[in-house]
C-alpha cells in the first residue's frame, strides 16, 4: 500500500505528515537542543548547515520557544489539507570540494513528492559556508521545489570542525544527482519506528533531556490554566469569606 503525506512549508520551518506522523524541519542557527525535537513532533530535523554552531539552542530560550509555537501552529494548518500519494527518489554520489583545501565529500539527494515537492541535499560534512548557492536557477529546476541543503554533522572531518564550500564544478555534479533522484521517483510505502538508545556525542558524556528545560515548555502551556484556575479561587474565597 502507498504512503499518504502532505507537507506544508514557512520561511525557516516546514513539516512533513507522513501517515500521520510529523516531521519538522528545521533551518537556522546553533545547535537545536533535544528537548525541543520532543516537544515539537515525532521527528526532528535540525538541518544545520550554515551559520554559527558554536552555542545550544534550549528549549528555555525565546528562540526554543518560538521554534515549538511555530511548529505547532503549522501542524495544525496541516490538519486542513488533503493526503497524496508520497513519491520518493533517490540518489547518491561523491564531489570534490573546498574550503581550506580539497577533500572528498558523500553526497545524499532525496526528492520527495506529496502535494509539495522537496528536495533534500544531504552533505557528509559538519557545516557549509555557501548553501545558497543551491538555488533553483544553479539546479536547472523547471518546477517549485522547496531545497533543503543540509549536513551530517558527523564530526569526522577536520577534528570535527570541516567546513565545506560549494565550486562551481559540484554544482554541475550535485544538479545530475538531483536529475536522476527526480528521475527515479516512484509512489513507496513508509514507516517510523522509534528507538530509545544511549548515544555519546563528540566522545565525552551522553545526549541528555535537560529536565529543567523540559519543565519550562510544560510550564509555557500550562501557566495560563493554572492561573485561571487559581483566580477563580482566590475570588470564590473572597466572596465566601467577605
Amino acid at each position: 500500500m502507498n504512503s499518504q503525506a502532505k507537507f506544508l512549508s514557512s520561511d525557516k520551518i516546514s513539516v512533513m505528515d507522513i501517515n500521520g506522523c510529523k516531521i519538522v524541519i528545521c533551518d537556522g542557527d546553533g545547535d537545536i537542543d533535544i528537548g525541543i525535537g520532543m516537544a515539537s513532533c515525532d521527528i526532528f530535523i535540525d538541518m544545520h548547515s550554515s551559520g554559527k554552531d558554536d552555542f545550544i539552542i534550549l528549549p528555555s530560550s525565546l528562540e526554543g520557544m518560538n521554534i515549538i509555537e511555530n511548529a505547532n501552529n503549522i501542524i495544525e494548518k496541516l490538519q486542513n489539507l488533503d493526503y497524496s500519494k508520497l513519491k520518493l527518489g533517490i540518489s547518491e554520489g561523491n564531489i570534490n570540494c573546498f574550503k581550506d583545501k580539497i577533500i572528498d565529500v558523500d553526497v545524499k539527494v532525496a526528492y520527495l513528492e506529496a502535494n509539495e515537492k522537496f528536495l533534500f541535499i544531504l552533505f557528509d560534512s559538519n557545516n557549509m559556508e555557501n548553501r545558497e548557492i543551491l538555488n533553483h536557477t544553479t539546479l536547472n529546476l523547471k518546477e517549485d521545489i522547496k531545497i533543503f541543503p543540509c549536513t551530517t554533522d558527523s564530526h569526522n572531518k577536520e577534528n570535527g570542525k570541516f567546513e565545506m564550500k560549494l565550486r562551481e564544478g559540484n554544482i554541475r555534479e550535485i544538479s545530475k544527482l538531483v536529475e536522476k533522484a527526480i528521475n527515479n521517483a516512484d509512489h513507496v510505502s513508509a514507516e517510523y519506528q522509534k528507538l530509545e538508545k544511549n548515544l555519546k556525542i563528540m566522545g565525552k558524556g551522553a545526549e541528555l533531556l535537560p529536565t529543567a528545560n523540559f519543565a519550562v515548555i510544560t510550564l509555557k502551556f500550562l501557566l495560563p490554566f493554572l492561573i485561571l484556575i487559581a483566580s477563580f479561587f482566590i475570588i470564590f474565597a473572597i466572596i465566601m469569606w467577605g
